[in-house]
């Protein structure tokens, strides 16, 4: 009776202790993360694993196959958070790649989905969206989920913000029907990070008349970082307060949305706070905001 009692607790240990995997922090990786004063545009390139949550997103329909299309982060196992502007109407295919800093690396894992979250009644200016995927992520050091800002006031936060994404190394031309003509130049498939500071409303609005402090937080690249086509959808994250443990976390405030072209002018990403509690409703609350 004895021996059964033994065995029976050390089951009962095995399993709570090997028999549920503990899910990864958000906004944790293993590299540490040194600010960038450089671009995305012509920038400094991201390690792997360096930016676990980051995301690319190609689409397929009735007219393009594997179409280059937004950048987004994993926000959960079975969601993917990016932008409105990057939805490509019903019957498109979303085909979302992740763990690799090198859109051509093979060892990319990709899931397909047609299932699109947008926020309702908004009117369109509300630029962001979620890609729930059917079937989740398996998380390990390249691929793990970003933490949301439930509150966050741009107006009081002096640091330095970070900007990720797989978008053009260089500037070209945009262009206004798809699909663009290729830029072989300005692209090379690999995810790159800068470094940005917040503008508060008042002087974004020099710039864009349709301002919406409420949804939208205005950001102006350092030193010549820019985001730029093929960065929509990706995120801007603050650093959290030092933790006990040494590890630096981070958390994701916006959503990249758009911008004027030319270099040196403030860009507009849509704000994670806004949209906390449809986030929540959409992902089931596997994705809240803290």
């Amino acid at each position: 009776m004895f021996r059964f009692m033994i065995l029976a607790l050390i089951l009962i240990f095995s399993f709570h202790t090997f028999g549920t995997p503990v899910e990864p922090e958000c906004g944790i990786s293993d590299h540490p993360h040194t600010p960038s004063g450089h671009r995305i545009i012509d920038g400094v390139l991201v390690e792997k694993g360096e930016l676990p949550w980051i995301i690319f997103v190609k689409y397929s329909n009735a007219t393009v196959k594997d179409h280059p299309l937004c950048s987004g982060s994993i926000i959960a196992k079975n969601y993917v958070l990016f932008a409105r502007h990057c939805f490509r109407g019903e019957g498109a295919t979303y085909h979302v790649r992740a763990g690799v800093v090198d859109k051509r690396d093979t060892s990319a894992v990709i899931i397909n989905t047609t299932i699109v979250h947008l926020p309702p009644n908004d009117g369109g200016r509300n630029d962001i969206a979620i890609l729930e995927l059917p079937e989740p992520f398996t998380f390990n050091e390249n691929i793990r989920p970003m933490c949301l800002k439930k509150n966050f006031d741009e107006t009081s936060y002096k640091d330095l913000a970070l900007i990720s994404g797989f978008g053009a190394k260089k500037w070209f031309p945009r262009c206004r029907h798809e699909p663009c003509p290729p830029h072989p130049e300005a692209y090379d498939g690999k995810l790159r990070k800068g470094t940005s500071l917040f503008v508060a409303p008042y002087d974004c609005e020099d710039y864009y008349e349709n301002l919406d402090p409420e949804v939208d937080i205005c950001e102006q690249g350092q030193n010549g970082t820019e985001i730029f086509k093929g960065d929509s959808g990706s995120p801007i994250v603050i650093k959290n307060p030092p933790r006990p443990d040494g590890k630096v976390q981070w958390t994701q405030v916006g959503v990249c949305s758009r911008g004027h072209g030319a270099v040196g002018i403030p860009k507009i990403f849509t704000r994670v706070s806004h949209n906390c509690e449809w986030i929540a409703d959409v992902t089931k609350n596997a994705a809240k905001c803290s």
